[in-house]
């Protein structure tokens, strides 16, 4: 039997000590936290938690953020980061901060997540990440309200105590209800989120438009008009040196630009001065060795450009096999990249890149750049109606897809984020409006039409009093950068021009193809085994410089319906021509005696007199 006054050990006088310790020390924490308490309310936005204010104090916790229709509650699970290969990683909450509209939320991981009202009806979330790169946040979200996704945008409607909003994510965002998060894409380490309060207004037309509302036909119109007015006076004389041949350029600088040339004379046939033509290109005329392929239409020496253009088409032809084999996407960047396939005129190489086009995943996530390259291939090759570009109409997918998620109203304008959703590439922006614009006037889609109008009037309103435009801008509408494009950037696809520069195709007597390279407003051509006719329309008096691909060896050459001798100094003459027989090359240079002036090839001897190129 066990003695009653046996000594108790010294551990077991220590264990409730310890105990009693413990609790003092968490019950210390918990009052002393007390003092630190926020419920922070600005406009709609609330935060509320624990912890000393200042980013990175890392002694923050409990963090509630609460917004119309959601609840961020950071106490519960940690803002995430999952990569390609589904792995996860936690970005643990900081510290925070206010700001005069707003919150500032620092995570580890280099993450940063700034929560404003930057108007009346607007939250904003804009994310910023400047860690290694990761591919999707994953920010845990309680729902308030049945969510309603808006057609096949990342776009949700919703209601809140009889308001209705409406929240916008990035391209490629989700919504997963069930877990309770939104998937957060990071373009360039960047994503956003805006929460719009929109009244009765239908949300997809709110997404797009705004409060404004859509672009009429009749400012669209007016807007472009008064864009390329400007643009011309500045190319005629405001920004044109005439001692030098020379015009202040985008960039600030004085110099000659062939794009700026080619769409004066344009404009100029257009509006019919022919004078101010002429003009010009006495001062530019010693610029011969910088004229390319494009201006060489109006300024002559095609002979020379096309040699470099050779060059360039070389240079494509590498660079299309080069995508099929490697699905290279930056080929998507090439400027007017459907007029060089149809001037080369190669079926093997519209093969080739319709192979390639059939390869690409278009269910990857592609740069604004490639983007807008696709949705410009798409609308080129319905335009061309020819069966070999058949493959190309996938790429439509894309608009609905990935570009009209993209879009983002900034001061009630519509852009396309670029490769930062920080900033908005407006070329990119223009360029792709233009290209939805054509798709939605050649498919009598009116969505489309209007998008297009809404995004090119987003970006002609940016205009300085130079005509010039802003190549970024930043989320508050804000110049970003000193990079500027003019009118003549846009000219082309901006203006329904047909003495702008372009390629005319045709099949010819053999089957073979022949393309034109002209400024002329129409083109046309018959032909028999006998001979080929080509017509031209071009202002009378007007000057003009052609170039056909194509052309089988031929007797003669009837202008003006007598025979014309061939002779290399033709571009010294008011007319002439010369024929590369290797290249299988006419070059011509004519002075419209009439509005239709007319060439005749005959591949048997014709008889009538003959005179030189300078008659």
């Amino acid at each position: 039997m066990r003695l009653m006054n046996t000594k108790i050990k010294n551990i077991y006088y220590f264990v409730p000590l310890l105990f009693l310790f413990v609790t003092g020390f968490l019950l210390f924490l918990e009052f002393s936290n007390r003092d630190n308490i926020f419920n922070i309310q600005i406009d709609r936005i609330r935060l509320s938690g624990s912890g000393e204010q200042g980013l990175d104090k890392n002694n923050i916790s409990n963090v509630k953020l609460t917004v119309p229709g959601l609840i961020i509650n950071l106490s519960k699970e940690p803002v995430t980061f999952l990569t390609q290969d589904g792995t996860f990683s936690s970005a643990n909450l900081t510290g925070y901060a206010t700001t005069d509209t707003g919150f500032i939320l620092s995570f580890t991981n280099s993450l940063i997540i700034t929560i404003s009202t930057n108007e009346s009806t607007s939250i904003v979330f804009d994310i910023e990440y400047t860690g290694d790169s990761e591919d999707t946040l994953v920010i845990p979200v309680e729902f308030m309200s049945d969510l309603h996704q808006v057609s096949f945008l990342p776009c949700y409607s919703y209601t809140v105590s009889g308001a209705n909003y409406m929240l916008a994510a990035g391209s490629g965002s989700i919504f997963d209800m069930t877990a309770g998060s939104l998937l957060l894409p990071l373009t360039d380490k960047s994503a956003s989120i805006v929460i719009d309060k929109i009244g009765n207004k239908d949300p997809l037309q709110y997404y797009f438009f705004g409060e404004t509302g859509p672009v009429s036909t009749d400012l669209y119109e007016s807007t472009v008009e008064d864009f390329i007015s400007t643009a011309y006076e500045g190319w005629r004389d405001g920004r044109f040196t005439y001692e030098s041949g020379e015009w202040i350029l985008a960039d600030g600088t004085n110099g000659f630009d062939n794009n700026l040339l080619s769409s004066f004379i344009s404009e100029s046939l257009k509006r019919g001065r022919l004078a101010q033509i002429e003009n010009i290109i006495n001062k530019v005329s010693n610029k011969e060795d910088l004229f390319n392929f494009l201006s060489a239409t109006f300024s002559g020496n095609v002979v020379n450009a096309n040699s470099s253009r050779r060059a360039m088409d070389d240079n494509l032809k590498k660079r299309i096999s080069t995508a099929a084999k490697s699905e290279d996407l930056t080929l998507f960047h090439e400027a007017n990249l459907m007029q060089e396939l149809s001037w080369i005129s190669s079926s093997a190489l519209i093969r080739d890149f319709s192979k390639f086009v059939s390869s690409i995943d278009l269910g990857k996530r592609f740069e604004p750049a490639v983007l807008t390259g696709m949705v410009e291939v798409y609308i080129a090759s319905v335009k061309l109606e020819n069966d070999q570009y058949k493959d190309l109409m996938r790429l439509y997918s894309v608009i609905e897809e990935q570009i009209f998620p993209a879009l983002t109203r900034v001061n009630n304008g519509l852009f396309l984020a670029g490769g930062n959703e920080r900033f908005f590439d407006t070329l990119l922006s223009a360029r792709t409006g233009l290209a939805l614009y054509e798709i939605g006037k050649t498919e009598s889609n009116d969505l489309f039409e209007t998008i297009g109008r809404s995004m090119v009037v987003s970006v002609l309103s940016l205009t300085d009093e130079s005509g010039l435009i802003p190549e970024f801008i930043d989320r508050e509408g804000g110049i970003h950068g000193n990079s500027y494009f003019g009118a003549d950037t846009l000219y082309s696809n901006l203006i329904s021009n047909e003495y702008y520069p372009h390629v005319v195709n045709f099949k010819g007597t053999a089957g073979t193809d022949i393309s034109v390279w002209t400024a002329a407003n129409t083109v046309s051509n018959t032909s028999n085994k006998n001979s080929s006719v080509f017509e031209f329309t071009y202002p009378r008096g007007g000057i003009h410089h052609v170039v056909i691909k194509g052309v089988e060896p031929f007797k003669n050459l009837q202008m003006n319906g007598i025979n014309w001798n061939s002779d290399k100094r033709f571009q010294y003459y008011s007319s002439g021509w010369v024929y590369e027989r290797e290249e299988k090359t006419l070059y011509l240079k004519l002075t419209q005696k009439r509005t239709r002036e007319k060439i005749v090839l005959n591949y048997k001897e014709a008889e009538s007199n003959s005179i030189t190129a300078g008659e």
